[in-house]
């Protein structure tokens, strides 16, 4: 679409002169029919303003991945989780912090001192959904109740040396055993969101401790 402008008089003025100098007769006769001209086109335009519409190009912003926003940096402090029980000679513990911030840290149980160890990465951003993920289900009903009661589900084998997935929040935290068998009396599995958690948490241990700079501090798992 074209939007006539009027001509400003500087420009007719110019014009006129340009016009004298090629050897034109521009007189002050030509200079009003200029402006009457202009008058005419002001008109036109103002009286036709309300029936034009005027196309404004806004740059598009991408498209969210799955009908969702991209969450490209996750705001919530001190989430750690690890294996719990079982008597081993050193505890690992994981954590992700702001914005993408991963850390895993070894320590020694107090039962044998196993020497400390840590590395540190960058959890992936955006367009990749695992902050996104995360971040939707830390705000998931089930697992804030969970965390706020200190929740068991599945089975406990930390009293025969065995051990348990721990996630937690501060000093909140939910423990997730082995599945529960068919009628173990006492025994709930977790909820979609709870387990969902859990096997994101650990495919971030998988995939951090498969690369630099933490395959070097903890080798290959």
């Amino acid at each position: 679409m074209i939007l006539r402008r009027a001509v400003p008089n500087s420009i007719k003025i110019a014009l006129g002169l340009a016009l004298a100098a090629c050897g034109s007769a521009a007189t002050t006769d030509d200079i009003s029919n200029l402006h009457d001209a202009d008058a005419a086109v002001t008109s036109e335009a103002s009286s036709s303003s309300a029936d034009v519409d005027v196309d404004v190009a806004v740059e598009a912003r991408p498209a969210p991945v799955d009908g969702g926003t991209c969450v490209d940096c996750f705001v919530l402090y001190d989430l750690h989780w690890g294996m719990d029980g079982g008597n081993a000679p050193y505890v690992d513990t994981s954590r992700l912090a702001p914005c993408h911030s991963y850390t895993r840290q070894r320590s020694g149980s107090g039962r044998v001192d196993a020497g400390a160890a840590m590395c540190m990465a960058q959890v992936a951003g955006c367009p990749a959904g695992t902050i996104t993920d995360i971040d939707d289900l830390m705000g998931d009903p089930d697992v804030t109740r969970s965390l706020q009661a200190h929740l068991l589900y599945g089975g406990d084998p930390r009293p025969v040396d065995g051990q348990v997935f721990r996630f937690g929040v501060g000093n909140d935290y939910v423990d997730v055993g082995s599945p529960c068998g068919v009628g173990a009396a006492g025994c709930v599995d977790a909820p979609a969101s709870v387990a969902q958690l859990v096997e994101l948490l650990r495919e971030i241990d998988r995939v951090e401790l498969a690369a630099e700079p933490c395959k070097s501090v903890f080798g290959a798992q």
